[in-house]
């Protein structure tokens, strides 16, 4: 949790660099990471993530998918908790 309320808190697009220091921050491996990064299979889990961002027009942070929709931006606790209740009652973010 640590490592996310530094990226999302920082100002800016974060790139590896900023990751790897907020992970270095926090008292990760910076070796073991850099290790990681450099295996195959993370590498083809990355690119997945980014097609299927891209497919879903998701081009920031924070990005919910409730149901077949797609929730852009803070939209909070509250909100998020009831559409998904609405998804799961009626098959839409809002009945």
């Amino acid at each position: 949790m640590d490592f996310h309320t530094i990226l999302m808190e920082a100002r800016g697009r974060a790139t590896g660099a900023s990751a790897l220091e907020a992970a270095v921050s926090i008292g990760l491996d910076q070796e073991a990471i850099e290790t990681a990064m450099g295996d195959t299979e993370v590498g083809a889990t990355l690119e997945e993530v980014a097609l299927l961002s891209r497919h879903l027009g998701i081009n920031g942070t924070p990005a919910y998918v409730v149901g077949d929709e797609v929730r852009m931006g803070a939209v909070g606790c509250d909100r998020l908790k009831a559409q998904i209740d609405d998804t799961r009652n009626c098959g839409e973010a809002t009945c």
